[in-house]
């Protein structure tokens, strides 16, 4: 029972910490996230303005650890230009802030969980422990 119970508070301990952790990871990656459009260098075509690129899907909240792969000239609209397959060959790849918070999410809700489990087994724990209390004479 003294082994089951200090089990279940290392669960408990173990998972107050993890969530309240996430809070932290998911504000660090917000702040470092910047709006990228993501862009392929057409090899066949040449422009006195710099490279011709081909836009890939729409622009995003992306995270990078360095700057290789991001280019010099911007979109129309002011969005800085990442060429997806200059950063990918140096090891700089790109990560959604949108992935990130999908699995920052997955592990609050694991936290939630092993927070309820941990919670009920120490109360069934004390009910075990005050009913074997009371059968003794």
């Amino acid at each position: 029972m003294k082994i089951m119970r200090a089990v279940l508070w290392i669960v408990l301990i173990g998972a107050f910490t993890g969530f309240t952790c996430t809070f932290l990871l998911e504000s660090s990656y917000t702040s470092r996230a910047e709006k990228f459009q993501a862009v392929r260098i057409d090899p066949k075509q040449h422009s006195p303005f710099g490279p011709v690129t081909i836009d890939i899907g729409e622009p995003r909240l992306l995270i990078l650890e360095s700057t290789s792969g991001i280019l010099k000239n911007k979109t129309g609209t002011g969005i800085r230009m990442l060429d997806i397959d200059e950063a990918k060959a140096r090891g700089n790849i790109p990560i959604e802030l949108q992935t990130i918070s999908r699995v920052v999410s997955l592990a609050r809700l694991g936290c939630v969980l092993s927070l309820f489990v941990a919670s009920a087994g120490l109360i069934l724990l004390g009910k075990m422990n005050s009913q074997l209390l009371s059968l003794e004479p």
